[in-house]
């Protein structure tokens, strides 16, 4: 058996495979106070027997969370004399040059929590003055006098030569063995100096709680009988050891919807379908990312909350915006939706747990778009009257509206929000919307689904089998990871094939190493080369060329600059004719593991009428009014089964919503291909309702 869980801001869902005999299945709860809590209550609830279990892959936001919320560590700093203030100075731009009343995120470590030691290394390497050990053993003395919990140590040019960095761990390893340390260039071997400062200064910042939160879960599960392979899914896409992630928990920030992203390039291959935005809507955010010619985009850098940060990442858009989005009206009199949420506990007011805003979920309760007896497969009923009473009391009355028209502006609000999300990922990259289909999965990501394709014209939509749990299938679709990168500027005029080869050599020692240590057979190993290239004296902008597999020929290194003239043009829409550079030498090593295959469900004709349930009056929006939509049971439908809008397809875990006239066809392995019917006159075509 292998299991992987996905901890979400309200609930926790899980899916299991069955080696033996193919069979795959999926549980959910809400999450608890105390994440790891609600790990082991959907384990128990799918009573998996974990003495079975030999693999164990786990998504989780902790660390993200830790950072929006600004609830980490106490963390301090080690720098080189001189520059204390690296990250305060930061690299003094505006994310938006018009916002005058922007206001640069604080310093997640304060001044007086900043130390400096004497030492130099120069960018080559060579040691020009000696570390100055007794002022490590000040910053010490400093550090537990203001109560300290983790600390960060970057010095410059430490991406070069490590071995200062390396005698200041080993200072803390004897004086100070309570403190958590990050050396950055375990972090990162590459330049720019702020970024590797906050890099690992973030990593410090999150790693007491997430360590904290893995030690706690991994001894629950031993107690529950677990024993083998525990792994957490990287930001970048590819699984971690459970060592590595409590080193280094900076590259799990996105691990949670990282792992929807890479299911969405495996469905991508198996489908067909090359180009995809994927939509990953729950109940706290809604992510959004690309899949372009069947790869997700990775990008080497991110900023988190102003923070600029340099790792392996996936190109992930998140807002806050789900079906626990909380709804209010502001002191000027406009209706506001989230980015709050009421998460799982206590959740919307329809969970009767408490809530008392209303939120995302009790506006499409109130409409008529949600069963109030089959949430959750029935094992959860939904309180509509006290979502109405609610919504009429603190958002109705106040705009002077009734309870559907009021439901009706909250759902166009959050709708509005998620669609700017997919421009900003799509048209302020340079990608086209309408080039791409939209697949929908989350919790609420079928929810929202066609009517956020018909506002970015976007054609087609698709939605996964068990799409609340879709994030959690590609953690199980997940491949042993490992990058490393490397500083070295060399002018490509003057390089040559085997001097470029040896740096890959050294990085492909430490990729051998590190999957060695985890287990993977020589013949499951790959090894990815790519070269950051620039013209000389150009900044940052760098662009990566990925190199074929192997030893690096004279023939190929030829290549290396056209290609890299090309992808700039690409890029910036010009080339110029300066000399080229190398800067950073980037290597993945990857570690291929089994994994479970989409599996075709039964075939039937075009006719669905054998999965129809009932039909429900909706009041939709297009025309103000209540109409009558037929509802669908999504387990009873079949590979070649057809239906046209309006109607709603339900499953356990996430209802799906078609408007008039959009075309739905379930394809060979169940997915949900729909048509969106293209616009008229303000509403969607094909209305049977007119």
């Amino acid at each position: 058996m292998r299991f992987a869980v996905d901890v979400g801001g309200t609930f926790t869902d899980l899916i299991s495979w069955d080696l033996r005999s193919g069979e795959i299945r999926c549980n959910k709860t809400l999450t608890k106070v105390e994440p790891s809590q609600g790990v082991l209550d959907v384990i128990r609830k799918e009573k998996l027997d974990l003495r079975e279990v030999h693999l164990f892959v786990h998504g989780t936001t902790l660390g993200i969370n830790a950072i929006l919320e600004k609830k980490g560590a106490r963390t301090g700093l080690i720098t080189t004399k001189g520059f204390r203030d690296v990250i305060e100075i930061a690299r003094m731009d505006r994310p938006d040059m018009y916002d005058i009343l922007y206001r640069k995120p604080p310093a997640l470590v304060p001044r007086r929590l900043r130390m400096e030691v004497d030492e130099r290394i120069d960018a080559r390497g060579n040691v020009l003055r000696a570390l100055d050990r007794e002022a490590v053993l000040t910053a010490i003395s400093h550090f537990r006098q203001h109560r300290v919990q983790a600390v960060a140590i970057c010095l410059l040019h430490s991406y070069a030569n490590p071995s200062h960095e390396e005698q200041i761990g080993a200072i803390f390893a004897k004086e100070a063995p309570e403190l958590y340390v990050t050396l950055s260039h375990r972090i990162l071997r590459e330049y720019s100096e702020y970024e590797r400062t906050m890099s690992a200064v973030m990593n410090s910042y999150i790693q007491p709680k997430v360590q904290d939160y893995l030690g706690h879960l991994q001894t629950n599960l031993r107690q529950e009988g677990f024993s083998q392979r525990f792994l957490l899914l990287r930001s970048s896409g590819g699984a971690m050891s459970f060592t590595d992630a409590r080193e280094r928990p900076i590259f799990t920030l996105m691990s949670g919807p990282a792992g929807g992203v890479l299911g969405a390039s495996r469905l991508a291959a198996a489908t067909g379908m090359q180009n995809l935005i994927t939509a990953d809507g729950g109940g706290t955010s809604f992510d959004v990312s690309l899949i372009v010619n069947g790869q997700p985009r990775v990008v080497s850098e991110t900023t988190i909350e102003g923070y600029k940060l340099m790792l392996p990442i996936m190109d992930i858009r998140s807002i806050g915006a789900g079906g626990g989005s909380i709804a209010s009206v502001d002191a000027g009199g406009a209706l506001q939706v989230g980015p709050e949420s009421a998460g799982g506990n206590p959740g919307p007011v329809c969970y009767a747990r408490g809530g008392q805003q209303p939120t995302v979920t009790d506006a499409a309760l109130c409409m008529g778009l949600l069963d109030p007896e089959f949430f959750l497969g029935g094992e959860m009923r939904l309180d509509r009257h006290a979502a109405s009473a609610a919504i009429t009391s603190k958002i109705a009355a106040p705009l002077g509206l009734d309870y559907r028209r009021a439901s009706s502006g909250i759902l166009a609000i959050v709708e509005t929000k998620m669609a700017g999300a997919i421009r900003e990922i799509t048209v302020e990259k340079g990608f086209d919307p309408r080039d791409f289909a939209l697949l929908a999965f989350g919790g609420s990501g079928p929810f929202f689904a066609c009517n956020l394709a018909h506002k970015c014209e976007i054609r087609k939509v698709v939605i996964p089998v068990a799409p609340a749990n879709f994030s959690a299938m590609g953690m199980l679709l997940s491949d042993l990871v490992h990058h490393y990168s490397r500083t070295v500027i060399i002018d490509l005029e003057n390089s040559t094939a085997s001097r470029i080869d040896s740096i890959f050599y050294e990085l492909e020692s430490l990729g051998q190493n590190a999957l060695e240590a985890d287990r993977i057979p020589p013949e499951k190993r790959e090894f990815h080369r790519s070269l950051d290239m620039r013209y000389l004296g150009q900044g940052g902008h760098s662009i990566t060329v990925p190199l074929a597999p192997g030893t690096l020929t004279e023939d190929q290194r030829r290549t290396l600059e056209a290609s890299f003239h090309r992808m700039h043009e690409s890029t910036y829409g010009h080339r110029t004719e300066e000399p080229v550079q190398i800067v950073h030498f980037r290597l993945q090593a990857v570690g291929r593991v089994e994994k479970p295959d989409f599996r075709p469900i039964p075939s039937g004709g075009e006719n669905a009428s054998q999965a129809i349930k009932q039909q429900r009056d909706v009041f939709w929006r297009e025309f103000d009014r209540v109409v009558p939509f037929p509802t669908y049971e999504r387990a009873k439908l079949l590979a070649g089964n057809s239906l046209t809008g309006p109607a709603i397809v339900e499953e356990r875990t996430a209802t799906t919503v078609l408007g008039p006239g959009d075309k739905l066809a379930v394809g060979p392995y169940g997915d949900l291909i729909i048509e969106i019917a293209q616009s008229s006159g303000g509403v969607r075509n094909g209305s049977s309702t007119n």
